[in-house]
């Protein structure tokens, strides 16, 4: 195999980096014009049933968008503190950003989560889902004639290492 010379390994580093940039600027796009796709919250460490190999149920185990759509109660960046990062990922040095969707019943409880994207390790995708449906609460959603509803709440929890 012949070597690269210099111009050719300019080219290729150019074309990564302009991949790089176009990739950020779809997942930005999709951030800012997915309704469905709140914006990440931040938590002190952490920024708010399987990976990839696992696939998330189907969406017609979760309910319709409500008319008017549940809320979280109080600031979703204190569903998780960094006593929710479990004790074997940090030993190991593992962090991720992991997608949930959680079901919310008419009450504003949440009746189930699944994983919709994995951080890469399955025990902070399991520390998500048994975080979350413990400490988030909600505010019903409405349907249109102003009963509560349940509804459904995606977003993302990224986990960081603790100082």
């Amino acid at each position: 195999m012949a070597p690269m010379n210099g111009q050719r390994l300019r080219e290729c580093i150019l074309a990564l980096a302009a991949m790089a940039v176009l990739a950020g600027a779809v997942a930005l796009w999709r951030q800012q014009f997915d309704p469905d796709l709140p914006q990440a919250a931040p938590a002190r460490r952490i920024d708010s049933d399987r990976g990839p190999a696992d696939a998330a149920p189907a969406d017609a185990a979760m309910p319709p968008q409500a008319a008017v759509r549940a809320a979280p109660t109080g600031s979703p960046g204190n569903w998780l503190s960094d006593a929710d990062y479990p004790a074997e990922a940090i030993r190991r040095g593992w962090s991720g950003t992991t997608g949930f969707r959680l079901k919310i019943d008419a009450s504003g409880a949440v009746e189930s989560c699944v994983i919709t994207a994995s951080s890469g390790h399955e025990i902070l995708d399991d520390a998500t889902c048994a975080a979350l449906t413990r400490s988030a609460r909600f505010t019903p959603g409405r349907n249109a004639s102003g009963t509560a509803a349940p509804d459904r709440y995606n977003g993302r929890i990224s986990w960081r290492l603790p100082d």
